[in-house]
């Protein structure tokens, strides 16, 4: 079923090179929106938090693994609610059922008009589904919530897996980094 996500992305996904998959997921956002990405979930001050069009200039390959779907007010402050400027999108992920049955769900849901943007597998056991926080918004937070999708994703400030980031796991873990990769784009319903 990843494949029929692929499948049905109004942008072109496949083959697409890490930088840019990178480039697709930060032009989700204004060029002056204020968004933070890091290599590690508390990388929480500046210089984490940059305008997405110095992001674009300035790509963050090699460090860059993780975005919050949320713009901020001040790159001095933090990703703490009250930091938060606009909340753009809802991320939905669960991992503990399949990628490809996630992957059916969003498709099921994108014919019942839910306004998906992006899909990013996280180089592991999940993929992110990130829908538009519009006036349909908390009806998808609620379906996606009852069917026990992760309620920490779909937090304002959460951070998700970044795609075009490289996905590194502990030495116990014995697997190799994994790109995260995009799986699924519609740049039509990204307004700024």
């Amino acid at each position: 079923m990843v494949q029929d996500l692929i499948k049905a992305s109004p942008d072109p996904v496949e083959n697409l090179t890490p930088e840019e998959m990178m480039i697709a997921n930060i032009s989700l956002f204004a060029p002056k929106d204020l968004i933070w990405i890091g290599k590690h979930v508390n990388h929480t001050q500046y210089p984490f938090f940059n305008p997405a069009e110095l992001w674009l200039k300035n790509l963050p390959i090699n460090y860059g693994t993780y975005i919050s779907g949320s713009s901020y007010k001040t790159r001095h402050g933090s990703r703490k609610p009250i930091n938060i400027d606009k909340n753009k999108y809802i991320i939905f992920e669960h991992d503990r059922i399949s990628k490809d049955q996630v992957a059916q769900i969003f498709i099921n849901n994108l014919k019942k008009g839910m306004k998906l943007v992006a899909v990013v597998d996280s180089g592991n056991k999940s993929i992110h589904g990130w829908v538009l926080n519009d006036d349909q918004g908390e009806y998808w937070r609620k379906f996606y919530l009852i069917h026990g999708f992760c309620r920490s994703a779909m937090l304002n400030n959460q951070p998700v897996r970044l795609a075009g980031g490289t996905r590194y796991f502990k030495a116990t873990e014995n697997k190799n980094p994994t790109i995260q990769k995009l799986l699924y784009l519609d740049k039509s319903l990204v307004k700024y």
